[in-house]
């Protein structure tokens, strides 16, 4: 297509074309009528139980948390071995390090509403700990619980390749010659040619690759199309261009084009275009 306005061969280009300055050089462009960028239409992976849970485990994220919550139990604990290692000594006494861990141990098994009763505050402060702490379990150990289970849930369903640097050592496909490979090359992703988004998409349901990129529009649009609750497109959208029909070089009829666009662009009518087959606005 490119081509053919190039030469003057044919006068509009109708499709994805996206401005740049190599295509500018070869024949002229008409207003923007879409703006949008790159993404990776991938296949959501469905883990086992196993795997979300270990992957939810070994996360930086939920380390510190239980690194965090491991901390709090241990000044709490440490309190009340301070209140009670005088008048107490039978539950809290014995070296520094022996108190200190009964505290630690108090602390756990009060958090965790087991209560064994082997350990327990006598004093008004210890009694005054124990009081604000067990009331403080409670909201925590809710907190966390709701977190374990919202991190299971998410890994669980989750997209094989979730942003632009899970391209790297995954198996992704391209349309031959488009804009999207010019633009895997330049970063240096490896890549697997297609003619079509139809055989790269469905390359991907089939699992013969993890993520397709392409304009983002025509992946929402085909997707929604073709795999509706098999593939997803990312929400995110990288190297951000303008979409514009495509005119040869001093076409007389830009002007009149230029104001037909316009008037289509400012229309009711075209964002429910836009919402029925790509799924928002623009």
């Amino acid at each position: 297509m490119v081509q053919e306005l190039g030469s003057g061969t044919v006068d509009v280009g109708a499709a994805a074309l996206v401005v740049t300055a190599e295509r500018e050089r070869q024949m002229d462009f008409s207003h923007s009528f879409y703006s949008g960028g790159l993404s990776v239409a991938t296949k959501p992976e469905v883990a086992s139980v196993f795997q979300a849970i270990l992957r939810s485990l070994v996360t930086w994220p939920f380390l510190l948390a239980v690194g965090g919550l491991l901390a709090l139990l241990l000044a709490v604990g440490y309190l009340v071995w301070l209140a009670e290692k005088r008048l107490n000594s039978d539950h809290f006494g014995g070296t520094t390090a022996e108190g200190i861990g009964s505290g630690f141990w108090w602390s756990a098994v009060t958090m965790t509403t087991v209560g064994y009763g082997d350990k327990y505050p006598i004093t008004k402060v210890g009694k005054f700990i124990g009081f604000v702490w067990m009331f403080s379990s409670l909201l925590l150990v809710s907190i966390f619980t709701g977190a374990i289970a919202s991190a299971l849930t998410v890994s669980s369903i989750a997209p094989r390749i979730s942003g632009f640097q899970d391209l790297y050592g995954a198996r992704v496909g391209v349309v031959a010659g488009s804009q999207a490979q010019n633009f895997l090359i330049a970063e240096g992703v490896p890549h697997r040619e297609f003619p079509d988004n139809a055989s790269g998409l469905q390359a991907v349901a089939d699992g013969r690759l993890d993520g397709f990129v392409n304009d983002a529009a025509l992946l929402r649009h085909v997707v929604r199309q073709q795999h509706p609750g098999q593939l997803t497109v990312l929400e995110q959208e990288f190297q951000p261009g303008f979409y514009a029909l495509g005119l040869r070089t001093n076409l007389p009829q830009l002007r009149e084009i230029n104001l037909a666009l316009l008037e289509v662009l400012q229309s009711e009518e075209w964002q429910a275009l836009l919402r029925r087959h790509i799924g928002h606005q623009n």
